[in-house]
């Protein structure tokens, strides 16, 4: 019996946070607290999953001392890996937290190059690991290395055998993805614009956006908006929540944690408002900790008992 999500990371990396008071360019600081982590936006939703005692697997690429470094925090977490050894070193991001001030500074990687015969070992292993999953998640940038394409190709492997696909992701990859009918969608606003083709500034514009996926043949869309909340549609009914909580440490991880709440939601074959209402108290659960994934159940269960969740 398939009872395993497999979650997708292709351009994984070694996520380190800096905290540091005041920060502001042009100056020396020291830094009040470090954290590293194995980061990419598939292993925060395997990460936030565990917490949730969802089964899962997580895959993609990985090289280098990075690389080996990101299997042995997963080992530590018991997060089930099954990743392509590649040539090229796994990127290393690093994110600059200044406490009590709302932005944040990341200093990002492009990441590392993949080759047609490690692209092929891939596949391999994902049609293997297929087989035993019920549900896909594709998470994050596509590879470099590999086409635009990839994605799409993904979402049409896991459809053949009847598997739902979460695709979130970005640029001309989510464009191609979309045309391969994804069941659910995760973009943000900025995302959702590049789908939608101009900015989106009002309630109409959303629902003009909602309706253009659909079109599309995507079953439901999961909006996240960052302090606005998100917002759920099935084609159906459309849903809006918004978080409770302004003490936001570090938004890294934020919409992976909701896509695990989603998906924890609609295996516990929840309402679409109890889905949308575990998607953003994950989001808000996530944003409390300096370290991605870093919540408890006890929080996230006072978390939900302030998530209201109204028609849209």
């Amino acid at each position: 019996m398939k009872t395993c999500v497999l979650t997708v990371t292709l351009n994984p990396a070694l996520d380190v946070t800096w905290a540091l008071s005041g920060f502001r360019a042009g100056h020396d600081f020291y830094k009040n607290k470090q954290t590293v982590s194995a980061g990419g936006k598939g292993l925060n939703v395997s990460r936030t999953l565990q917490v949730l005692r969802v089964p899962n697997v997580a895959t993609g690429f990985v090289g280098g001392d990075a690389g080996k470094t990101i299997k042995t925090f997963l080992k530590e977490e018991q997060i089930k890996l099954n990743f392509v050894d590649i040539s090229a070193t796994t990127r290393t991001n690093i994110t600059i937290v200044a406490p009590n001030d709302r932005y944040q500074t990341r200093i990002l990687e492009k990441g590392q190059r993949v080759y047609p015969g490690e692209v092929q070992r891939f596949k391999e292993k994902y049609c293997s690991l297929l087989r035993r999953s019920n549900f896909v998640v594709l998470s994050g940038r596509n590879a470099d290395g590999a086409s635009d394409q990839f994605y799409a190709r993904l979402i049409r492997l896991a459809k053949r055998q009847g598997i739902p696909v979460l695709l979130d992701t970005s640029g001309v990859p989510l464009k191609e993805g979309l045309a391969a009918g994804p069941d659910i969608i995760k973009p943000n606003l900025s995302e959702a614009e590049f789908i939608f083709g101009k900015k989106i500034k009002t309630k109409i514009d959303i629902r003009r956006f909602l309706q253009k996926c659909h079109k599309a043949g995507v079953k439901t869309v999961l909006l996240s908006m960052a302090q606005n909340g998100a917002v759920l549609s099935d084609n159906n009914e459309v849903f809006i929540a918004k978080p409770s909580f302004k003490n936001i440490q570090n938004d890294v991880g934020c919409g992976d944690a909701m896509v695990a709440g989603f998906i924890y939601g609609l295996m516990k074959n929840f309402s679409p408002e109890d889905q949308l209402r575990w998607a953003v108290a994950l989001g808000t659960a996530n944003g409390l900790n300096l370290k991605p994934g870093l919540m408890t159940r006890q929080e996230v269960t006072r978390i939900l008992k302030n998530i209201r969740v109204n028609p849209f």
